[in-house]
Formats: structure tokens, sequence, C-alpha cells
């Protein structure tokens, strides 16, 4: 639609190019106030053509802003899709990076209870391993006075068997003596029983052999053995 002064501009320019076209005669009537006008009317075409030239380059310029607005308009309409799409974009990797910090925080809070349980078994199993040394240390003792009581259970059975051997070999001195005792004896009294021409010869010497032999049955009866060989 067309601007109120553009319309008042076209109507002067009409009449003053009526004025133009004005006969001469009528231009001879009254000269110099005709001519002022008509003068003047000139001016104002001018002004007029001039400021139409003027309005028309605003137009243009305006025409062009317009362009150019509507230009920066659609590609700001873009740039706002655009952003859109990016913040929805980012809302989304937002959304993502909120789950897996909840999957990471969970997981981390499993790491936790685990550690925990790891420690407590930790402490548990030194507790234990603590009870277990002592144990040992009490048996390694145990082991070592049982090694020291049958060291000396040992020395004592050495020196035992020894003595023993010791009394054996004195026994056996003794036993040999008391045979030899006996022999002596038998023999002295068959001699002085011979010397007085015994009438009961047989009997003497009967009785006699018992004699030794009762006292030879004793002797062995208290001779020491040695005791059989340990086996296994």
């Amino acid at each position: 639609m067309a601007h109120p002064a553009h319309w008042a501009r076209t109507a002067l320019l009409t009449l003053s190019a009526g004025a133009l076209l004005l006969p001469p005669a009528w231009g001879q009537q009254a000269p110099s106030r005709e001519q002022e006008q008509l003068r003047r009317l000139r001016q104002q075409v001018q002004q007029l053509q001039q400021q139409q030239t003027t309005d028309q380059e605003a137009a243009r310029r305006a025409t062009a802003e317009q362009s150019a607005a509507q230009a920066k308009l659609q590609g700001a309409q873009g740039e706002h899709k655009r952003l859109r799409a990016a913040l929805a974009a980012q809302t989304q990797a937002a959304a993502e990076v909120q789950q897996a910090l909840a999957a990471s925080r969970a997981e981390l809070e499993a790491l936790r209870q685990t550690s925990e349980t790891q420690r407590a078994d930790l402490a548990s199993s030194q507790q234990a391993l603590a009870q277990l040394r002592t144990e040992n240390a009490q048996l390694q003792r145990n082991v070592a006075n049982r090694l020291a009581t049958h060291a000396d259970l040992d020395a004592r059975h050495r020196s035992q068997a020894q003595g023993l051997q010791t009394c054996m070999a004195n026994n056996q001195a003794l036993h040999a003596l008391g045979l030899e005792l006996l022999q002596r004896y038998a023999d002295k009294g068959l001699t002085e029983v011979l010397a007085q021409n015994e009438p009961f010869l047989q009997t003497r010497r009967t009785a006699l052999d018992n004699l030794v032999q009762g006292y030879q049955d004793k002797l062995d009866q208290q001779a020491l053995k040695a005791p059989a060989p340990a086996t296994g």
C-alpha cells in the first residue's frame, strides 16, 4: 500500500505538469506573477523529484534491509533449530552421563562392600594365622619337650642297659664262683669220705650230689639273663 506522502507528491507533480502545459496567451496576461508561480512550481517539482529519488533509494535500501533481515531471520531460525537440536543432544548426553554416574556409584558401593568383606576376611585370616602360629609354637615346645624326654629316657635306658650288663657280668662271675666252690666242696667231701673209709660211701655220695645239684639249681635261678633283642 502506497504512503499518503507519495500520493501528495504525485498530485503536486501532476499540477506542476499541467501548469507547464498552459498556453502562452494565459501566461502573457500576468507575466510576472505567473512566471513566479511557475518558477516555484518547478522548484517544488525538482524538490519532489529529488525527494522521490531519495524515497525510492530509501525504499530500495529498506527492501534490501528487509531481505537481509529475512535472511538473518531465516539464519537465526536455522541457528535456533540447530541450537535446539544441540540442546536436545546435550540433554540426552547429560541423561546418559547421569545414568553412567549412577552406575559408577552403584559399582563403587559394591566395590566398597566387597572391600569391607575382604578386610573382614583378611582380619579373620590373620587372627586364624596368629592362632595357628601360637598352636604351632606350642606343638614345637611339646615336640622339644618330648624329644628332651625321649633323649633323657634313652640316656637312662643306655645307663640301665650298661648297669644291667655290669650286673649280669658280676652275676655270671658269682655264679661261676659258686659252682667252683660247690665243686671244691664236693671234691673235698669225697676225699674226706675216702680217707675215713666210710662204709656208706654210696649213700653219702648220692646225698652229696643231691645237695650240690640243689645249690646249683638255686644259683641258676638267681642268674640274670640278657633280655631278648627288641624287634621292629
